[in-house]
């Protein structure tokens, strides 16, 4: 089963990015420092501007998100030089995931994103000139040479692979101890989507793979990333791996799993549609 857009971790689902919001709306607003969003000590959303302005002791700057039915939305960057009272801190967003609910959950991963765009595309990159915030658009112009940067997303694969009744899994340098995930990479220039499932997977393990198929796709602001997720068959070759990306990879029964992906990553979403398909086709065969 494919999820509905809105039971997927971190999407705006129900969120109008229109910039035409009626004056009377009520404003929401999300402090943001990268990853991080502050909380209060219930370990929820701070989103009341009233007490958004105690905590920053003014009237700070801030871009639109876009509305809903609660209000416009309204994302507020902080620097690391902002103290917070001791009721308040930052979280990192991606341990959010089940605290709040999924429609806030995606209406901070889009502040998130788009104060990282922002912060990393203060000046031109045709003429160096500082740039300035659209007030029409999430957009930066360059005042010099009329140059317009829009937010930047950089689309990534990933993909479980089903060899009978079991899974490809691996193991990155990068993922915390003993977790593993399945195959994952960003597009190049000049690929489409299933010619980079392929390549990553054959770069990384050395297996190659058919019935690439379509599942879901999530996006992913750590820091501006859109995962399109795919499965794929085992089409033949053994693994071998590369050891710049992989330490270790295997074929792992779904009665012997290791240590997987917490909920709330579009792997563990895939991990667990194949688990559910290679289930239901075992017991077709009893």
């Amino acid at each position: 089963m494919i999820p509905e857009e809105h039971t997927v971790p971190f999407a705006t689902n129900g969120l109008a990015y229109h910039q035409n919001t009626a004056p009377a709306a009520k404003e929401q607003w999300i402090l943001v420092d990268g990853p991080a969003v502050v909380t209060g000590s219930d370990g929820t959303l701070l989103s009341d501007p009233d007490t958004c302005r105690i905590v920053l002791a003014g009237d700070p700057d801030r871009f639109m998100l876009g509305s809903d039915r609660r209000g416009a939305w309204y994302a507020v960057p902080i620097g690391g030089s902002v103290l917070l009272p001791d009721q308040y801190a930052r979280t990192h967003l991606r341990t959010m995931h089940g605290i709040i609910p999924d429609d806030l959950l995606g209406i901070a991963s889009r502040a998130v994103a788009l104060a990282a765009f922002y912060r990393t595309h203060r000046f031109c990159g045709v003429c160096g000139a500082e740039t300035n915030r659209k007030e029409d658009e999430n957009a930066t112009a360059c005042p010099s040479c009329g140059q317009v940067f829009y937010p930047v997303i950089n689309p990534a694969v990933i993909v479980c692979i089903r060899r009978d009744d079991e899974i490809l899994l691996a193991r990155s340098p990068h993922f915390r101890p003993v977790i593993y995930s399945i195959i994952a990479g960003f597009v190049e220039a000049g690929e489409t989507l299933e010619h980079a499932v392929a390549r990553e997977v054959a770069e990384e393990t050395g297996v190659a793979i058919d019935t690439i198929r379509y599942r879901c796709s999530q996006p992913w602001p750590f820091p501006h990333s859109l995962m399109v997720g795919f499965t794929a068959s085992y089409a033949g070759g053994t693994i071998q791996i590369d050891p710049t990306e992989i330490e270790e990879a295997g074929w792992y029964s779904i009665d012997s799993l290791p240590a997987l992906p917490a909920a709330g990553s579009i792997s563990r979403i895939l991990i667990d549609q194949v688990v559910q398909e290679i289930t239901r086709d075992t017991k077709s065969r009893q």
